[in-house]
């Protein structure tokens, strides 16, 4: 799919392989690659490795911006397993400007994994430039939110949308970022 994607979009991409070859993160972007990595997540005791990809993309006029895309634990009682999951990823981000982190978090608005990257600094796409509810889980009857898109404090957010599609069993999230 990933292939196929980045053929019909005319876009170059990256894979970070999880729990096999096969499942990880993506990153697919019209801008070129600069540097990137994939970095495991603290497991916790559980069977299923988990990852973030990082990259930094080329903008263009000496601009960069560094994307990270994670898919933390699953299970929706296990907070446990992805706190330290979103402390790697606060960790590895630094603060750094310019910096966009997205991916399934696993974990609805008011847990302690997302004000681990909220006390961090980051800013939350949905509260900054969103409407209604942001669910996006399960596609088919959303009532959940746990997919989202942070970014760094110097960055502005518009148009922030959620694609109705069944595509998968998440719906996708999409914002417009700025400076």
């Amino acid at each position: 799919m990933l292939v196929w994607l980045s053929q019909r979009l005319n876009m170059p991409y990256i894979f970070g392989p999880a729990a096999d070859r096969l499942w990880g993160n993506a990153i697919l972007s019209r801008y070129p690659f600069i540097e990137h990595g994939n970095i495991e997540l603290p497991r916790g005791g559980v069977p299923m490795k988990r990852g973030f990809l990082w990259a930094l993309i080329d903008l263009g006029k000496g601009e960069r911006t560094l994307i990270i895309a994670t898919h933390l634990h699953h299970v929706k009682a296990e907070s446990h397993v992805r706190i330290p999951q979103a402390k790697a990823v606060v960790d590895f981000w630094e603060g750094r400007e310019r910096t966009i982190i997205l991916g399934d978090l696993n974990a609805e608005p008011e847990t302690e994994e997302i004000a681990v990257f909220l006390n961090a600094g980051l800013l939350d796409a949905f509260l900054e430039a969103g409407v209604g509810d942001g669910y996006t889980f399960p596609s088919r009857a959303p009532r959940r939110r746990i997919d989202y898109i942070l970014v760094s404090p110097d960055l502005t957010l518009s148009d922030f949308f959620i694609p109705l599609s069944t595509a998968s069993d998440h719906l996708g999230v999409a914002v417009t970022v700025g400076r």
